[in-house]
């Protein structure tokens, strides 16, 4: 997916919310979480020793609590969508929300 250059790494492969969690900026953490847009593959990224920015040593408590509620929130609108979705697919197939009958 595109992120608006969010996605792009560095030579070590840390994107940028690898770099603002070594740097423990909170407030960077949290701007590139609202700019992922409540999207959970770059939370879950890995660099090239294989961390995901939980995995990280730097990574204090304040900003892995910002990072899961993110990962969660995430998760929750995904799982919502997908259920729209398919509600909306057996709407489709009989025109009221009914499977057709075997």
């Amino acid at each position: 997916m595109n992120y608006g250059g969010l996605e792009q790494r560095n030579k070590d492969g840390n994107t940028a919310l690898h770099l603002a969690v070594k740097s423990n900026s909170t407030s960077t953490v949290k701007e590139l979480l609202r700019a992922a847009n409540n999207n959970f593959d770059l939370v879950l990224a890995r660099n090239r020793l294989n961390q995901t920015v939980f995995d990280l040593p730097e990574c204090s408590p304040e900003i892995h609590t910002q990072l899961l509620k993110h990962y969660n929130k995430a998760c929750l609108l995904e799982t919502r969508d997908t259920t729209v979705n398919f509600f909306n697919l057996r709407k489709t197939i009989d025109g009221a929300g009914r499977l057709p009958a075997h």
